[in-house]
């Protein structure tokens, strides 16, 4: 433990606990222990558990005036993405399954569910409102103008899924290259609502120490981004080459494609996750340490 987590209970040994918390190994109440003494199930130091308990970074950031419905929101929003994002690319490998004679899954998902993109991304829009800080609120410029941004991508994704289906339903020269066109719009929305999504992530996200503190489960913004990026050069690629002598650089490039859209896909699993994580925080806060102790000899004389 570093010193950050030691110095908030530094001083406090002789305080006892004055509400329930569960031992971090063996999950004993330490309701009435002293600070400075162990659990008596298995020796572990009882502040070792309060350390795990509390979150003293979170306690210092500003509060926020809503945090269940914040919480709320962003999970709403990260969940409208994912739907947006299995329903273009659910088509499109319906698509490429048919090109090479399966064609169950494009049965299964008919042209007039890529509409279903456009309903989920604008569903997601009235939780950008209730993301937005209240006009008092300290720094609240950076936050709104990304929530501007954010809101600007889900309707730039919902425009393109349903131009995408337009070109798809009336004209044949588009339908011939339609997973091109969902793929390509997946991929321009991603960047599109993940470069604002970033700083709203990174300042909602502070409140999770779970969120703060992890690694390799932490989806990061500028990989989904990158994903896209994988996804529109593919896709452009195989347009280029499509009908000519280089057969092989169009089954590269659909390569290139699926391969960032399987990582964008997986990268929003772990981006749902994330939002958990920060609903959870919000939602449930750590305890301060004045609310988790009573100094000793304080309800005497």
């Amino acid at each position: 433990m570093n010193d950050a987590g030691k110095r908030p209970v530094e001083g406090v040994e002789a305080a006892e606990l004055r509400r329930s918390l569960p031992c971090r190994k063996c999950r004993y109440d330490l309701r009435g222990l002293a600070i400075g003494g162990v659990c008596p199930e298995c020796g572990l130091a009882v502040v070792d558990s309060v350390r795990a308990a509390i979150d003293p970074m979170a306690g210092r950031l500003p509060r926020l005036t809503n945090p269940r419905s914040v919480g709320n929101a962003l999970l709403w929003l990260i969940m409208c993405l994912d739907a947006a994002a299995i329903v273009l690319t659910g088509r499109a490998l319906g698509l490429r399954l048919d090109a090479l004679g399966r064609p169950h899954l494009v049965d299964m998902m008919p042209r007039g569910v890529v509409l279903g993109a456009v309903l989920v991304a604008v569903a997601a829009l009235p939780a950008v409102v209730l993301l937005a800080p209240p006009r008092e609120a300290e720094g609240i410029g950076v936050v709104r103008r990304n929530l501007w941004r954010l809101g600007g991508g889900l309707l730039a994704l919902a425009a393109g899924a349903a131009t995408a289906w337009a070109l798809a339903s009336e004209l044949a020269a588009f339908a011939e290259i339609e997973e091109s066109l969902l793929l390509i719009t997946l991929a321009l929305g991603i960047a599109a609502t993940m470069l604002p999504l970033r700083g709203i992530l990174q300042t909602i996200g502070e409140r999770s120490r779970q969120y703060r503190t992890a690694r390799s489960e932490r989806q990061r913004a500028i990989d989904m981004v990158a994903a896209a990026v994988g996804m529109i050069a593919g896709e452009t690629v195989r347009l280029a080459v499509r009908g000519g002598d280089l057969g092989i650089l169009a089954t590269l490039g659909g390569t290139i494609a699926w391969i960032s859209a399987l990582m964008a896909l997986i990268g929003f699993g772990y981006l749902t996750v994330n939002a958990v994580w920060i609903r959870r925080a919000l939602r449930r806060p750590p305890p301060t340490l004045h609310e988790l102790v009573t100094r000793a000899n304080t309800d005497e004389g």
